[in-house]
């Protein structure tokens, strides 16, 4: 399965238990969509989905290449599966007429990854598309999630449920960013997501984590720096960030932070607080801090500490060298059923569907790697191959080629990324981007809709079909 994300190593080495089970008369079968091949950073090759059953990818390491490729090509037999029972029609024709329009601006040779796309709508709803173009200005994202906010809380004054809403973004930083609009609207939507759920956004926990650094590394001018700017934006002083942490530059800069703290009534050198346990310690330092105990993320991370002291002992120093390689998987965990809009980025929405989708923001489209793996030609310093810098610079010399494929590479991995974000949704898709200056180059998410609807002959926004009303499954509770 997913086989458009599969690493050549992985196809070579899975490709002698094929050929046995096929000359023993047995079937294999491979399932995948070249069109959502989103992974080749890890090592995914869609090229070789797309060339059989002709030829094997690079199947010139092989030792029996035309064996295997012959045992293939008498067996082969391909079904295309060209229905499509998720989305409504709409949805479905929108995306059908719009890579269309896309696949003609790849080149000759990975257009055929695009090659018979087309699905046909088996929904009986006709959904709903909207896309919505927001004027560049110093906030742009600001001025976007002012729109989207508007119509989500529309959308659920006319009986759609939280849970049935998604939010489907390029990055984590974006979805951090969705995450962080959405708490602080009016009223306030709440929201699941991995991304905005972490322990480690919290600054109440990254305040303790800092304190606890501090308990085994008392020198750590990082952590009193976090500590300081903790302080400079939950205390009443006068005092700017920027003067306070002026302390950190002198020569005995332990004593003066000590004595900052004091000066704040905070007093680190307590000799009981070193002689607690660990959870106990962090119990204390909450209470020290006149922390909100009723903080969610705070409950979460005490329950951390609570298992990691049962687990590995109360050592602070193991603790924290703990946490730094694992904070990014200690996160809220909410129940499955809470009415809730979903945040999370492209790559972790594969495979998965929502009845109302939305899609920020702007996307950098095909920028490629900034370091490329070449053959040297034994150029340079008599070696093999070299890693280089992808720059402009590369245009002119041997590598011209190398960059090149990169470039187009690049830019269908964005194209089959937004492919994937458009195919979630089943009854309604929405696209806020920013306006795109120009239409020289097919680099941003905005230039790629611009494209399109220039040649529709139509303005953005635009929208299409009717926004359809909640069905049972997907109605708000009263």
């Amino acid at each position: 399965d997913e086989f458009q994300d599969t690493s050549t190593m992985q196809w070579h080495n899975l490709l002698p238990l094929v050929h046995h089970a096929l000359s023993m008369g047995y079937q294999n079968l491979i399932v995948g969509d070249a069109k959502q091949s989103i992974y080749r950073w890890r090592g995914g090759e869609v090229e070789q989905f797309v060339e059989l059953p002709e030829k094997i990818f690079k199947g010139e390491v092989l030792p029996n290449q035309k064996e295997l490729e012959k045992s293939i090509q008498h067996n082969y037999q391909e079904v295309r599966l060209d229905s499509n029972w998720r989305s409504a029609r709409n949805i479905v024709q929108f995306n059908n007429k719009f890579f269309a329009s896309l696949k003609k601006t790849l080149s000759l040779k990975l257009q055929a990854i695009y090659k018979a796309h087309e699905q046909l709508p088996q929904s009986q709803l006709e959904g709903y598309v909207q896309i919505d173009f927001t004027d560049k200005s110093d906030n742009t994202k600001y001025d976007i999630m002012q729109k989207v906010v508007f119509r989500l809380q529309e959308l659920n004054e006319q009986g759609h449920a939280f849970n049935s809403m998604a939010f489907l973004c390029r990055t984590r930083k974006d979805a951090s960013i969705v995450a962080y609009y959405l708490s602080q609207a009016q009223p306030k939507i709440p929201i699941v997501s991995d991304e905005a759920l972490l322990l480690n956004t919290s600054k109440e926990v990254n305040l303790l984590v800092a304190l606890l650094r501090l308990m085994a590394h008392p020198s750590c001018k990082f952590s009193m720096a976090l500590v300081i700017d903790f302080l400079s934006h939950n205390s009443l002083t006068e005092r700017n960030i920027h003067s306070l942490l002026k302390v950190l530059d002198k020569d005995n800069y332990i004593t003066h932070f000590q004595e900052l703290m004091a000066t704040y009534g905070y007093d680190l050198n307590q000799e009981g607080l070193w002689k607690l346990p660990l959870y106990d310690m962090v119990e204390k330092l909450i209470q020290l801090f006149k922390l909100p105990t009723q903080n969610s993320y705070l409950q979460f991370f005490l329950d951390v500490v609570l298992n990691f002291s049962i687990k590995q002992g109360n050592d602070v120093a193991d603790f924290v060298e703990w946490w730094e390689e694992n904070n990014d998987q200690e996160a809220i965990v909410l129940p499955d059923d809470m009415d809730a809009v979903k945040i999370m980025t492209v790559h972790k929405s594969k495979g998965l569907e929502f009845p109302i989708v939305f899609i920020p923001f702007q996307w950098e489209i095909g920028k490629g790697s900034k370091e490329l793996w070449v053959d040297a030609k034994g150029e340079l310093s008599q070696m093999k191959v070299a890693l280089i810098s992808n720059s402009k610079k590369l245009e002119d010399t041997h590598y011209a080629q190398d960059r090149q494929r990169e470039q187009e590479k690049a830019y269908l991995d964005d194209l089959n990324v937004l492919y994937v974000a458009l195919t979630r949704a089943s009854e309604q898709l929405y696209v806020y981007t920013q306006t795109p200056a120009g239409q020289e180059k097919m680099n941003t998410l905005g230039k790629l809709f611009l494209h399109y609807f220039t040649q529709q002959q139509q303005e953005v926004p635009c929208s299409i079909g009717v926004v359809p009303p909640p069905k049972k499954e997907n109605k708000k509770s009263e």
